[in-house]
């Protein structure tokens, strides 16, 4: 009897595992863009990069490409489960406001990103000072030329990316001042 309630009760932990993914798991290689193996590397420690599609949530493949290929830039966005003040793993989420919708907008539906969210990722780019910013060949069509009229810069195809090298703070606050118009 003890051993058909154990069964019972292992059988029934795995009901929400097997609800929730595909059995068996399949597993797939990364393909890892060039970009990130032979261009970030050259990159100083601490480089702030933005990538489009953001890098935010659990299936941030920039986050995985990064740790692949051992790069030491500071990507913007990212997901990680950090020890809370309790002493237990609680999620950590980053106080981006909401660039964090208007970026993930961009990154889904280019063509549907409004003018005060185009405004709101511009304002969060002063604050984290991006240097470089990535728009992989996983971003839907038009998100390149939405970054592009978003900087008013025009980027480079390299390594299967297409790159803006934003600068620095003052640069990109004098792009963001001039595309507001001020």
């Amino acid at each position: 009897m003890a051993r058909t309630a154990l069964f019972v009760v292992v059988v029934a932990a795995f009901i929400p595992l097997v609800d929730t993914y595909s059995v068996p798991f399949r597993v797939t290689s990364a393909t890892v863009p060039a970009w990130f193996e032979r261009d970030a590397p050259h990159l100083a420690p601490g480089t702030a990069v933005l990538t489009i599609p953001f890098a935010y949530g659990v299936a941030s493949r920039p986050m995985a490409w990064q740790a692949e290929t051992h790069d030491d830039f500071d990507l913007i966005g990212g997901f990680a489960f950090v020890p809370g003040a309790d002493g237990v793993h609680d999620e950590m989420m980053s106080p981006l406001g909401g660039a964090v919708g208007a970026l993930n907008v961009l990154s889904a539906d280019p063509g549907s990103v409004t003018i005060a969210q185009q405004e709101t990722i511009r304002a969060a780019m002063v604050r984290w000072r991006p240097v470089v910013v990535v728009v992989t060949a996983g971003a839907p069509p038009g998100a390149a030329r939405a970054v592009t009229d978003m900087l008013g810069l025009s980027p480079t195809w390299s390594g299967g990316v297409w790159v803006w090298s934003v600068g620095r703070t003052t640069r990109l606050g004098s792009l963001v001042a001039l595309r507001r118009g001020g």
